[in-house]
Parts: C-alpha cells; sequence; structure tokens
C-alpha cells in the first residue's frame, strides 16, 4: 500500500503497475481477513463457544455504533451512554407531546380535501357492449370459466324462468355453481322438470353435435 501512495501515474506504463498493485493488495486483504477469522474461530472452538458467540464477537453481517453525538453537542462512545441515548431518542420520538385539539375549527393541521364525489352513475348498457367489443378472442377464460366469445354471444336471454326456481325473501333462485357443477333447484319436479327440459335445447341449439350432453339425474329434496 505504500508503494501504491508513492506510485506516480506519468505513462501508460504507471497505470498498469497501478492496477498490478491493486490486485495484489485486494488478494492481500483477502487473505488476511480470511486468516484472521480462521484464527478467532480456532479460539472460539478452544473455548468451547458456538458460532452465535463468535458471529456475535466480529458482528458478521452487521455495522456496530461507536460513536455517537448528543443533542448537546457531545460526543459519547461508552456502550451505556450509547444505549441511554438511544433509548431516550426513542422515547421522545414515540411519545406525542401535541395537546388534543378541543376545537377543529383551530386545528393547526391541514385539512382533508375531497377531490371526488360519490355520486357516480351506474354503468350504461352502451359502455357494457363497447368493453365487449374490446374483448380478444381466443383468451384463456378466468376463474369463472367464461370465455370472451360466450361473452360477446350473449345478449338475448336463452331462457326464461321467471316464477321457476325456489323462493327465498320474494327472489327467485334457480341454480348455485359448484367449480364446474351446476345444481338446478325447484320446489316441484314439474316445475324442475321444465326448467331441464329448456335447458336441454337451449345447450343443443349452443353446444358443438359432435360434443355429448349429458344432464345429472333428477333428485328431489323432501
Amino acid at each position: 500500500m505504500e508503494e501504491r501512495r508513492n506510485l506516480v501515474l506519468q505513462s501508460s506504463e504507471d497505470a498498469s503497475q497501478y492496477r498490478r498493485l491493486n490486485r495484489r493488495i485486494s488478494k492481500s486483504l483477502t487473505r488476511d481477513l480470511r486468516q484472521f477469522n480462521t484464527e478467532r474461530i480456532k479460539e472460539a472452538i478452544e473455548r468451547n463457544k458456538g458460532s452465535k458467540v463468535f458471529a456475535r464477537d466480529l458482528s458478521v453481517g452487521q455495522s456496530q455504533l461507536s460513536k455517537l453525538k448528543t443533542e448537546d453537542g457531545i460526543t459519547i462512545s461508552s456502550k451505556p451512554e450509547l444505549l441511554e441515548e438511544i433509548e431516550k431518542f426513542y422515547g421522545q420520538l414515540y411519545t406525542s407531546l401535541r395537546l388534543p385539539v378541543s376545537n377543529l375549527a383551530e386545528d393547526p393541521r391541514a385539512r382533508l380535501t375531497r377531490h371526488y364525489t360519490e355520486d357516480i352513475p351506474d354503468v350504461s348498457l352502451y359502455e357494457i357492449r363497447m368493453a365487449l367489443k374490446q374483448l380478444k378472442n381466443n383468451k384463456a377464460p378466468g376463474d369463472d370459466g367464461i370465455t370472451a366469445e360466450l361473452l360477446k354471444a350473449g345478449g338475448t336471454p336463452l331462457l326464461d324462468w321467471s316464477g321457476l326456481g325456489i323462493n327465498i325473501n320474494g327472489e327467485y333462485i334457480t341454480h348455485l355453481r359448484f367449480a364446474d357443477d351446476i345444481v338446478v333447484m325447484a320446489e316441484t319436479l314439474e316445475d324442475l322438470g321444465t326448467m331441464l327440459d329448456g335447458l336441454s335445447s337451449v345447450l343443443l341449439g349452443i353446444l358443438s353435435p359432435s360434443r355429448p350432453l349429458s344432464l345429472p339425474n333428477v333428485r328431489s329434496a323432501p
């Protein structure tokens, strides 16, 4: 390192020598540090201490605070003084010294300004149609399994189950979906048969003729 300090860069040869010195110094530092750590490990093993004690002694992976300047401008370095000053700092940091405001009109803090309104209009049918037109085909469906092609093909209702299903608080529930299974519900077997017949005829018009179609067995709940 002394040789590098005394080296004067005046030519390209001096620059090459300077780089060689840097490499030698870097290798020497690595070798000396490895040797130092090896000796410390041997000492820790001889004292029957664990790796945690060794890592703590070397402060591996962390930097230690050696000096600190207080509010009065005094520099402290002893561990008890450092701990006391740190405890004092965080105690003041997390302690609120502001008195509660009794009158909001006199509160010096900035007021909340609302830059939005809750009067948001409903989504129009035109916006829905435009959004559907912008959907790209041949894309993988989401968790519901509904493809963009199926959404675009919608529009006119294919099934009219008005007044069918199970009446719950004035609303008719016609089906429930569990993953890939759909359960059709009705209050009577006659209504259920009507719903399944309509569903079967609609599916025959949508699905490919080469694709098999099967409906589950009809079960009546007591």
